[in-house]
């Protein structure tokens, strides 16, 4: 499959995005999604704050938003499957309290994000197995320092 990952960062954050664009690509592989694309944001804790308040009615910041889209686009006429939101800096909170690196934490929420874009959730035990045994596959694929799950989702 063909796949485009669009990676949009405010000024100062300065990660390793070809880490992120492949674990983007090795989600999408691993639930041989059709050919489309996806973003990923990393931003501040602010502006996720306002897109949780706005978006989910929840008035505090988290670690990772996503926004499913799941429409054509016209111009390419593949998926779009959506845009997985990062606040840089609870993620670093999250790897400084882990004890991992900020990469790795990166990683692990672009993969966590774009899960929920192909409709993976852990509201009740029987999907949250899924998900969390999906997300240790990919990260172990990855080569990934750590393997999740993030137990505070």
């Amino acid at each position: 499959m063909n796949y485009q990952v669009h990676i949009q960062t405010d000024p100062g954050i300065n990660e390793n995005i070809e880490n992120l664009i492949e674990a983007a690509i090795a989600v999408l592989d691993y639930d041989k999604a059709e050919s489309g694309a996806v973003t990923i944001v990393l931003t501040s804790n602010e502006n996720v704050h306002q897109l949780n308040l706005r978006y989910l009615k929840r008035d505090m910041p988290t670690d990772v938003l996503s926004f499913p889209d799941g429409d054509v686009d016209p111009e390419t006429q593949k998926i779009y499957y959506g845009d997985v939101v990062i606040a840089v800096p609870i993620a670093q909170d999250n790897a400084n309290s882990g004890g991992h690196s900020l990469g790795a934490e990166l990683m692990l929420l672009v993969v966590h994000g774009v899960l929920h874009l192909l409709d993976y959730n852990h509201i009740d035990d029987k999907n949250r197995d899924r998900m969390w045994a999906a997300q240790t596959e990919i990260l172990r694929h990855l080569n990934c320092e750590i393997e999740g799950p993030i137990k505070s989702l």
